[in-house]
């Protein structure tokens, strides 16, 4: 078995695919700048491949042919689309092609895959219709920021992968619409990631959020979301960053929140509500946003203050 870490320029050499053996490709450190050799199809025994470089189109359609794959990352390439062999690579966990600024779809054969662990398009220019993902029960990882997707995901597929740690759907272009429920929301105890920035969500946070244990990142800001916050937030005793801006949120902040052990990031503004942030609880964040109705005695003199006045 073979592992081998390329640092080169230019192009593949197409004697590449007589490493019949080859169990991992790593050109994440390479210059490559031209399209993948035909003969990286050959390589029937790889289970990685890692690519970080210019590569270009087209992407080769012998890669259909490694269905011994588990890796796929190729992240910020030139490639603009993906052939349809894809779908053949039927072990494949970890789906990885963030930051391909140029790629503009994601081909319908992707849905065969339903061993992914991890699907990563974040910073990519996808547009249209994303595959259907539903029957990919063992996601852990989804990222689909920063994209310009129009419908393929609706909010009850989130809620239904129970094993999920890390979701980020930010500005993906989808606005998903409706509300966060509580019983399911309370079940995925293993997330970590929770980041819905720039959705139509409605509703209110549930109290079921405070099972989340594990939650480090909860970022629903610029969504519809109503409602006071639940004081089950303190129980998240593991969240460092909480983004809840341009919602319609009323209320008081509530000093459970604030009390957090670990919060380093606190978003508030442009809702209505009220209450009073502590010295020792501004001081203790390194960044905290919030409207005038709002009081902090450090805002004359913390640096960290970043008041904005806005209503909801």
């Amino acid at each position: 078995n073979l592992e081998i870490n390329l640092d080169l320029s230019g192009s593949l050499p197409t004697e590449l695919g007589l490493l019949s053996n080859l169990i991992e490709l790593n050109l994440a450190i390479a210059g490559v700048e031209e399209n993948l050799p035909t003969e990286i199809g050959r390589l029937t025994s790889l289970k990685k491949l890692i690519i970080k470089s210019s590569v270009t189109d087209p992407l080769p359609t012998e890669i259909g042919l490694m269905t011994n794959l588990e890796t796929l990352r190729i992240c910020e390439s030139e490639i603009t689309f993906l052939p349809k062999e894809i779908g053949a690579l039927y072990n494949l966990q970890i789906f990885d092609f963030n930051g391909n600024r140029f790629l503009l779809s994601l081909p319908p054969e992707l849905s065969q895959l339903s061993q992914l662990t991890v699907l990563n398009t974040d910073y990519c220019s996808i547009s249209g219709v994303l595959p259907d993902i539903s029957q990919f029960s063992n996601l852990r990882e989804l990222y689909l920021r920063s994209n310009y997707l129009e419908e393929g995901l609706e909010l009850d597929t989130i809620w239904s992968f129970k094993k999920l740690n890390h979701l980020d759907l930010s500005s993906s272009g989808l606005s998903l619409a409706g509300t966060i429920p509580g019983t399911t929301f309370g079940e995925m105890t293993d997330l970590v990631t929770f980041k819905m920035f720039e959705n139509s969500l409605t509703g209110s946070i549930p109290s079921e959020i405070g099972k989340l244990k594990k939650l480090e990142e909860f970022d629903v800001g610029t969504n519809s979301l109503t409602g006071s916050l639940p004081t089950e937030l303190g129980l998240c005793s593991s969240l460092k960053d909480i983004n809840i801006d341009q919602n319609k949120f009323r209320g008081t902040v509530p000093t459970e929140l604030l009390n957090i052990r670990h919060l380093d990031k606190l978003f508030l503004s442009q809702n209505a509500i009220t209450g009073q942030i502590s010295r020792n609880q501004c001081e203790a964040v390194t960044e905290i946003k919030h409207d005038s109705q709002v009081a902090c005695p450090c805002e004359d003199s913390c640096k960290k203050f970043s008041a904005l006045d806005g209503q909801a």
